[in-house]
């Protein structure tokens, strides 16, 4: 009986995590999506609109990421966790873009697995500072900080812009990868 409850609970997981990926593929078909790139030499990416907020990541010249709004003098940005995740405004530009992925199936593969690798680390390690039984809040927060900041490397590592991280995804679940 745990057991099919527990394959519901994965299936449930995958199944909001594709139709996220989906609505968000149909909104870039649509030119709804809106991308900002950044303009410095290394950016600050934050927890809160605020430079006194806690450094999720750095980001890197010319970085693309999805816009989710513009606050105050704060940008608003998707990232790997779907939490909210900020840049200031005067270090990046909102621009005009298309997600491209690598052309080699064989690339996408290795990002995907490495991306998966990223997200067991993060979970991993957020469990041994909060373990999930004792301080649940804490440790999903530690778990989305770690899993920006890993993931972030990966794009980086691959020299990948950050914005192709769903499509990656999406296409890595299709494939059974």
């Amino acid at each position: 009986m745990c057991v099919r409850v527990a394959d519901r609970v994965i299936m449930f997981g995958l199944t909001a995590v594709l139709f996220l990926i989906a609505i968000s593929s149909i909104q870039m078909a649509n030119g709804a999506t809106r991308y900002v790139q950044i303009t410095s030499q290394v950016v600050n990416i934050r927890s809160a609109p605020t430079t006194g907020a806690r450094r999720v990541a750095k980001a890197r010249r010319d970085d693309v990421f999805q816009l989710e709004k513009e606050e105050g003098k704060w940008f608003s940005i998707h990232l790997f966790s779907g939490g909210r995740r900020y840049i200031y405004k005067s270090l990046a530009k909102p621009i005009p873009y298309t997600p491209e992925i690598p052309e080699l199936l064989s690339t996408r593969r290795e990002i995907f697995k490495a991306l998966h690798q990223a997200e067991e680390r993060a979970r991993r390690e957020a469990a041994r500072r909060y373990p999930p039984e004792a301080k649940p809040s804490k440790n999903l927060q530690r778990d989305q900080l770690l899993n920006d900041l890993y993931k972030l490397k990966v794009m980086h590592d691959f020299d990948v812009q950050p914005a192709i991280h769903r499509r990656i995804v999406l296409e890595g679940l299709r494939k059974g990868w």
